[in-house]
């Protein structure tokens, strides 16, 4: 998928609010075309330049905490397994 497309169910669990109360907030904003979207097979993808700032933010906010937590789980160090056996 191209990275600058969003399904309405990523945004959903990235506002942490359902499908439907996405599509609602959008609803007029999509029809007077100040979103763009298109559809891909039962997809309904936004493109994300055409997001609410607001929006934009709080996308960017989760992708960075997601890499945060990443590279957290990354640099911690291995349990000792054998202790663990003992």
């Amino acid at each position: 998928m191209d990275e600058n497309l969003i399904s309405i169910s990523d945004l959903a669990r990235i506002l942490g609010i359902t499908r439907q109360a996405v599509l609602k907030q959008l609803t007029g904003q999509i029809k007077a075309g100040e979103i763009e979207t298109r559809t891909e097979g039962k997809k309904y993808l936004i493109e994300y330049s055409t997001l609410p700032q607001d929006i934009k933010d709080r996308i960017d906010q989760a992708r960075k905490e997601v890499s945060q937590k990443a590279q957290e789980l990354g640099t911690k160090p291995k349990k000792d397994r054998n202790f663990e056996k003992e």
